[in-house]
């Protein structure tokens, strides 16, 4: 009986309190930073000529403007990829709860900085801003998950695994809309754009300190075993004696974890079992940015104006598909609970790769027939559809999946990373594609999704993760 009631422990207030602070305070003020600045981008661009005239006295041309908001783009990918690559190291060091104090600081700062930057017309202070937004959605990427994933109880745990793509799509959505000039997009409230974000950042950071640290961060990491079964006990609702299922497991996992040494890269590539198990995550990570979904959403607002949509109307469709993405990554929970991991994400791969050669043959055709345009919508949305099922929450949530609490917040760490750097080379790669291939350069994603697919089917073990072994997990073969 106890073992059944630990086993059906579902959502509590302290939980829903604990996931929300991940949720509201870190995810989704990142994702608000990785697409805020799209709308005011013309505005932004005065504001850096501005800047350069009166702090060092020259008039920057359109290649020097362009060349500037490259950077501003860049250093925001740099600082994620920095802070996704120290993010598992800082949670074992400092602990989870401590950590997401961090990412909110570093995120503040961040909305100060941006704030101070428009309205002084101090690009250099601007660009620091971006700078600290970045390291701190780099540390959200590793950190959220593995917090995420160590507090939900065992029959909810794959389903909460989607909430940092949520976070981010929520986020992002948040940006597009507020973005609207009818809204803050505007020279003078552009500022504030830059900056509501602080709102949910320092409403979650007040929470904080009323959520319980990770379980098992505090009897694997740090010995507490006192400590970490009254924090279980809190998180389930339940008193400790009708715990006694996970708290056994908990201790087999920390004896094990007592008995090997200190996880390091090395150790972790030379770990046979961990080199394969992290293989399969990069590549699928890596996967997840090449597969083309920046370059679908750059040509959505001109896609639905070919399709006889205006230019506002066209803009607006393109915030409905951002909609339909953050609803889709709601429903992707569900869908990750229920449906086998492996089939989920092939199934999601192969209906990219599909959804893309429609595409590209829709953007050909466009040029002849007015009805490829229609096409080419209907295309796109399936694309959003067939990505936001299983391609985008995945990735997300793999390394915290497939590896047990010793090495998991280092492949954690190299995931996340290999996310940004692979979306740091698209948005390098992806203009200079289009201008040399046109829309053949569609090709290359669709074999990109196609080779994801494949990893998927042949790499992972066939259960759910959720229900996954270790043995079923060692059996993960490259």
């Amino acid at each position: 009986m106890d073992s059944q009631q630990s086993t059906e422990a579902g959502w509590t207030r302290t939980l829903l309190s604990s996931v929300s602070v991940a949720f509201f305070g870190c995810l989704i003020s990142s994702g608000y930073n990785i697409g805020v600045l799209n709308a005011p981008q013309e505005i932004l661009m005065k504001m850096s000529n501005a800047s350069a005239a009166h702090d060092f006295g020259v008039i920057l041309d359109a290649t020097s403007l362009d060349l500037v908001w490259s950077a501003v783009v860049a250093v925001f990918l740099v600082g994620a990829t920095g802070g996704a690559m120290v993010g598992g190291a800082v949670a074992d060091l400092i602990g989870r709860k401590l950590s997401i104090m961090v990412i909110e600081i570093v995120l503040a700062l961040s909305g100060i900085l941006l704030f101070i930057g428009y309205e002084k017309e101090h690009v250099h202070w601007f660009f620091l801003g971006r700078i600290f937004a970045g390291f701190g959605t780099g540390l959200t990427s590793t950190v959220c998950p593995l917090y995420v994933h160590e507090v939900a109880p065992p029959r909810l745990r794959s389903a909460l695994g989607s909430v940092t793509n949520l976070g981010f799509c929520v986020g992002l959505l948040l940006g597009q809309i507020l973005g609207l000039p009818e809204v803050l997009g505007r020279a003078d409230t552009v500022q504030y754009l830059l900056a509501v974000f602080l709102i949910p950042t320092l409403g979650a950071s007040a929470m904080l300190p009323f959520c319980p640290e990770s379980p098992k961060y505090l009897l694997i990491n740090k010995g507490n075993e006192q400590d970490a079964f009254a924090a279980l006990s809190r998180l389930r609702g339940l008193p400790q004696e009708a715990l006694s299922s996970e708290l056994s497991g908990y201790r087999a996992e920390a004896k094990l974890a007592a008995e090997t040494p200190c996880w390091t890269l090395r150790r972790l590539l030379a770990d046979a079992v961990c080199r394969r198990r992290l293989l399969v995550l990069l590549l699928i990570c890596a996967g997840q940015q090449f597969s083309g979904v920046n370059a679908v959403f750059f040509f959505s607002t001109a896609i639905f104006q070919r399709a006889g949509l205006s230019q506002s109307q066209g803009a607006l469709a393109s915030l409905g598909c951002g909609a339909a993405n953050a609803a889709l990554a709601l429903l992707a929970g569900p869908c990750v609970a229920r449906v086998p991991l492996r089939r989920l994400l092939t199934v999601s791969c192969l209906g990219c790769a599909v959804c893309l050669a429609a595409f590209a043959g829709a953007l050909c055709l466009m040029e002849t027939y007015v009805w490829a345009a229609v096409c080419a919508v209907v295309f796109l949305i399936s694309y959003v559809v067939a990505f936001a099922s299983g391609f985008g929450p995945i990735p997300w949530m793999l390394g915290a999946e497939m590896f047990e609490q010793g090495p998991r917040a280092l492949a954690v760490s190299m995931g996340s990373a290999t996310i940004w750097v692979s979306n740091f080379f698209i948005v390098l790669l992806f203009p200079v594609m289009y201008a040399q291939a046109g829309v053949a350069c569609f090709i290359f994603f669709l074999v990109c999704c196609l080779l994801a697919a494949a990893v998927a089917h042949f790499h992972l073990p066939g259960p759910t993760v959720e229900g996954s072994t270790v043995k079923e997990m060692e059996a993960v073969q490259v």
